[in-house]
Formats: C-alpha cells, sequence, structure tokens
C-alpha cells in the first residue's frame, strides 16, 4: 500500500525549495534547459498542497533534452513513464528512492501544455475564491483516494480543464 497522500497548509519557504531546485537543474543542465517555472499546488499562496514542489521545464528543441537527461538524472531525478499529461515529452520524480520531494515535466517552450499550464497556475494566484475551491476539490478527492495517487491526480483534471476554460475565455474578453 501507498503512503497516504496528506495535504498540508500552505508553507512559504514551498517558494525557496522550487528556487533551490530550480537552481540545481539550471547549472546541472549546462544551458540545455533553461526555462523554468513553479507549477502545481506549492506555487499558489495560501493553497493547500501536497508538500510535492513541481517544476515545469520549458524547451525550444526537444533534442535539448536528450542531451541533458544524464544531468537530470545526476541530479537524483528518476524519469518515469507519465500517465497524466499527453503533451508533456518527460516526466520526473526526485528523488530517485523515498519519499517524493519535487516533480519535473519538461514540455515544449510556448506549446500548449506550457501556456495552459501558467494559465492556471496564474488564474489561481489571481483568483484566490477559486483557489479556494480547488482545495475543496481536493480535499473531497482525498476522501476517496487518500491511497490512490493516480485516481487523486485524474480526479482534479475536470476542474483544471475548467479554469483553462474560464480563462482563456477571459483573456478572449480582454483582447476584444
Amino acid at each position: 500500500m501507498t503512503e497516504p497522500l496528506q495535504l498540508m497548509q500552505f508553507n512559504p519557504e514551498w517558494a525557496q525549495q522550487y528556487e533551490q531546485a530550480k537552481s540545481v537543474l539550471l547549472h546541472a543542465c549546462e544551458g540545455y534547459v533553461n526555462h523554468y517555472e513553479h507549477i502545481g499546488s506549492t506555487a499558489i499562496e495560501g493553497l493547500s498542497a501536497l508538500p510535492v514542489i513541481d517544476l515545469m521545464a520549458g524547451v525550444e528543441d526537444l533534442n535539448h533534452v536528450e542531451k541533458a537527461m544524464e544531468y537530470i538524472e545526476g541530479s537524483n531525478y528518476l524519469p518515469i513513464e507519465n500517465q497524466y499529461e499527453k503533451n508533456v515529452v518527460y516526466f520526473f520524480r526526485k528523488p530517485r528512492h523515498g519519499k517524493l520531494e519535487n516533480t519535473l515535466r519538461i514540455v515544449k517552450l510556448d506549446s500548449p501544455e506550457w501556456n495552459n499550464t501558467i494559465r492556471f497556475r496564474n488564474w489561481l494566484q489571481q483568483h484566490p475564491e477559486d483557489a479556494q475551491r480547488f482545495a475543496t476539490v481536493k480535499r473531497k478527492l482525498l476522501t476517496y483516494y487518500q491511497h490512490q495517487p493516480d485516481a487523486y491526480q485524474q480526479g482534479k483534471i475536470p476542474f483544471f480543464r475548467h479554469i483553462e476554460d474560464q480563462a482563456k475565455a477571459s483573456e478572449e474578453n480582454v483582447s476584444d
């Protein structure tokens, strides 16, 4: 049985943990991967979250990822099968063994996956009422899927899509 998923109250140290992880990766990847974003619930001030720092890296050339793989793995990241997002090219977890601390997904810079993820994060940062609705969704999912991380992740997808649609519509109204 897997360790039960548990939401933690927002921790301001998560931003610093992201910066440390980003710094390690920037140094390790030797210029092959240069664009990083703090994503996921730990990037949303005030939002309860699983205590895992999610990073997204954007690459202009997917061949750069192949060159950076050994450096990423040398930084204690383990490549794992991506079961959630079909447009994520590479997915890693850190550490290779033990309790999960970070995830890293690598996508094409300015791809729909990159833009939608940033849009979702920015929307929740700017709309605390939606962030709290998301917290409610996550708590409810954990009542059913505390020992099923894949089902928990899948259960959040309808909320992601709803916010992405809302944010896109808002952007279109601003640009009209």
